[in-house]
C-alpha cells in the first residue's frame, strides 16, 4: 500500500532527490508531493520540465527484492497512471517501457531508482504527469496534457488521490502483466540494434525484449535500445 503519508513541498529540486536525502524519515508507501521541481529528471537523465500546475511526486518501498522484479514495479505504475486517465475518460498507451503516451505525444513519465545490484535494498519511483501545461515550447509536438484535451483546469493532487487508489487496487501479478501487454503498442514494430533492424515479439515479465529478423533471434533488457525512433522522436 502507498499514501498513508504524504508530504507535500511548494518546490524541491527533486522529489526522488528528495527521498534519497531523506530516507531515515521516510517509511515504506511515503509519497513526496511537489508543486514544482527545479532539477526534475527522467530516464537516461533526460531533464523533466517541471512548472507549477502539473503532478510530481515520488514513492518509496522499502522492501528487498532482486533486480528481475524491478519491471514488475515499473508495469504497476504504469497501469497505474493509464487507470488515473481514465478515470477522467482519457485513453492513453504505455510507449515501452516507462512514458505514457497519447497519440506519440507525452503525457506521463515514470522514473524508477534502486539501491543495489542484483540484490535491491529499496527502490524509489517517481512520476510526472502534465496536468494543467498548456504550451511545451519546443516540445510542443513530442507532449500533451489532460488541460489540452479536457480544457478543463484540474487539481494535480485530485490526480493523485485517483493514482493512490488505482495502484493500491493492483494485486494480481499476471493481470498486471497482461495489462501492461495489453497497453502496449510496439508488436511487430521494427527497432533498431546494434545497426540491424529486428521485429519486437515479445515481452517477458522481467521487461526482456525478445527481437527477430531474417537472422537472428535476440533477448535484449530494456536499458539496452532506444525507442527514439519508433515514436517519431
Amino acid at each position: 500500500m502507498i499514501g498513508n503519508k504524504i508530504y507535500s513541498f511548494d518546490k524541491l529540486d527533486s522529489t526522488n532527490e528528495y527521498i534519497k536525502k531523506h530516507l531515515s524519515k521516510i517509511n515504506n508507501g511515503d509519497i513526496i508531493f511537489a508543486q514544482k521541481q527545479t532539477k526534475g529528471r527522467g530516464r537516461h537523465g533526460n531533464v523533466w520540465i517541471s512548472p507549477v500546475g502539473n503532478l510530481y511526486f515520488s514513492f518509496y518501498l522499502d522492501k528487498e527484492m532482486h533486480r528481475s522484479q524491478l519491471f514488475h514495479y515499473l508495469m504497476m505504475s504504469s497501469i497505474a497512471t493509464i487507470n488515473t486517465l481514465k478515470k477522467i475518460n482519457i485513453n492513453a498507451k504505455i510507449k515501452y517501457p516507462n512514458d505514457i503516451i497519447i497519440d506519440k505525444k507525452k503525457i506521463a513519465g515514470i522514473l524508477l531508482e534502486s539501491k543495489g545490484y542484483k540484490k535491491i535494498e529499496y527502490l524509489i519511483i517517481g512520476i510526472g504527469i502534465n496536468v494543467n501545461q498548456t504550451e511545451f515550447k519546443e516540445l510542443e509536438y513530442n507532449a500533451i496534457s489532460i488541460k489540452n484535451i479536457v480544457n478543463e483546469t484540474i487539481n494535480p493532487k485530485e490526480i493523485l488521490d485517483f493514482f493512490i487508489k488505482s495502484y493500491n487496487e493492483l494485486e494480481n501479478k499476471q493481470d498486471i502483466y497482461k495489462a501492461y501487454l495489453e497497453n502496449l503498442d510496439i508488436y511487430k514494430k521494427n527497432i533498431k540494434y546494434k545497426d540491424e533492424i529486428y521485429k519486437i515479439y515479445k515481452i517477458e515479465q522481467d521487461g526482456t525484449l525478445y527481437i527477430k529478423n531474417d537472422k537472428n533471434t535476440k533477448l535484449i533488457d530494456y536499458n539496452e535500445v532506444s525507442f527514439s525512433d519508433m515514436y517519431g522522436k
